[in-house]
């Protein structure tokens, strides 16, 4: 701290500069810190080689653990031939899928050999149970898929609003 002698013969300690901003710094990285702790980023990644028709879509076998959440960011899904994409969230694990009723849509991309869509923090939301879908216009192979999300602990979701 600096000293300053005040006319009235007193003593007063001051923050410097670099004191300031140590201090400063040092506090943002405490609350980041805090903010990023319990945080995982993921990313998934499968070659599935299913035939996706009008009539039979394709469910990924990702769900998150009991007592954690994940926030979706990305999906990637590259088929054999350019066809609508779509993407669904649901609670049927059935490979064979052979409606999407009942199942919440995410987006549809259309005519593409990739489709792919995106998402910001907090808007699409994956709880235990809960798995992604993917249907295709017509019929197409699908090839790959590629997903990005953070996990964390179900009580800690608010990080990611």
């Amino acid at each position: 701290m600096a000293k300053v002698r005040l006319a009235a013969n007193a003593e007063l300690d001051l923050l410097n500069r670099q004191e300031l901003g140590d201090a400063l710094h040092e506090s943002a990285n405490r609350e980041w810190g805090e903010r990023a702790r319990g945080m995982k980023r993921l990313r998934l990644r499968v070659y599935p080689g299913a035939a996706l028709t009008t009539t039979a879509g394709w469910v990924a076998n990702w769900t998150p653990a009991q007592g954690y959440a994940w926030n979706l960011r990305f999906i990637a899904a590259s088929l054999s031939a350019a066809q609508t994409t779509q993407f669904y969230l649901g609670r049927d694990t059935n490979t064979g899928l052979t409606a999407t009723a009942g199942l919440d849509p995410l987006d549809s991309v259309a005519s593409a050999v990739i489709g792919e869509a995106s998402w910001g923090s907090g808007q699409v939301w994956m709880d235990p149970g809960d798995y992604l879908v993917i249907w295709a216009g017509s019929t197409a192979t699908l090839q790959a898929v590629h997903v990005t999300a953070i996990e964390v602990p179900a009580e800690l979701a608010w990080k990611l609003m």
